[in-house]
């Protein structure tokens, strides 16, 4: 089967969304060609990010068979300043985390929302939205993401003052699966982790995942043990309680045979 040139649109490219890249880039069957830009002042990234990118696509030559996105990317932009090389693409948007639901810090006058005294800020809810909207496919890292955020939409929009448009949750809904990131790791530490502790013990991996700025440090030692009770998965493939990376391909590839059947 001929491999696919996927292009990877990351323009908050660090963290657990660089991790997220980069591995399947290594791991993928197929031709992923990375595009990012340095994972620092979010908001930006957010609004000039996809102007950026579609210049460096555009200079790259690369022509690919599928646009991956992700989150941070304001999709409807990179779209319109590439129409002419990237019009009847099939475009997916992976949602590592939203700008709806996304937990607020208890204290709003530090971190990233200081600015706005602690407040969400629609725009970039709406930036979130509309690249859902533009996307033919949508994944989403859990499913807890997928039904808080599509939950969410619907308060959200009735917020404008007319034109809800509530009938485009339905569509992205529809648009939308679940599609978990995967978790490299070391051979060795899964060795050690099999070893069963107590008769009758699960025997399984353990995977420690924390997404949140404030949520990424336990306070007691007591904490990380309640944490690690809950943490252990079985390891059964090559990555730790999530899907292979075979899995993830193959869900790229049917974006590209269900864009090539509606535009047949």
């Amino acid at each position: 089967m001929t491999p696919l040139k996927i292009a990877l649109l990351s323009p908050y490219h660090t963290g657990s969304h660089r991790a997220w890249a980069e591995g399947y880039r290594r791991h993928s069957r197929h031709d992923v060609r990375l595009f990012s830009l340095p994972g620092r002042f979010w908001k930006w990234r957010m609004h000039g990010g996809a102007v950026t990118l579609a210049s460096a696509y555009r200079e790259s030559g690369f022509a690919a068979d599928l646009l991956l996105a992700t989150d941070m990317l304001d999709l409807t932009t990179f779209l319109a300043l590439t129409r002419d090389l990237t019009a009847g693409l099939p475009v997916a948007l992976y949602m590592h985390e939203n700008q709806l639901t996304y937990p607020l810090p208890a204290d709003g006058s530090t971190g990233p929302m200081r600015r706005q005294k602690g407040e969400r800020d629609r725009h970039y809810v709406f930036v979130n939205y509309a690249s859902m909207l533009s996307a033919g496919r949508v994944f989403f890292n859990s499913r807890h993401h997928q039904e808080a955020l599509l939950g969410a939409l619907p308060a959200f929009l009735r917020h404008f003052p007319d034109f809800h448009e509530l009938q485009s949750v339905e569509e992205i809904a529809a648009r939308s699966t679940v599609l978990p990131v995967g978790v490299e790791h070391d051979d060795r530490i899964v060795a050690a982790l099999q070893r069963p502790t107590e008769p009758g013990a699960q025997r399984g991996a353990l995977a420690l995942v924390g997404n949140l700025p404030h949520d990424r440090r336990t306070r007691h030692l007591s904490d990380l043990r309640r944490v690690i009770r809950r943490a252990i998965v079985h390891n059964q493939h090559r990555q730790i309680g999530a899907c292979r990376f075979d899995d993830r391909d193959n869900a790229l590839r049917l974006v590209v045979g269900r864009n090539q059947r509606q535009h047949g």
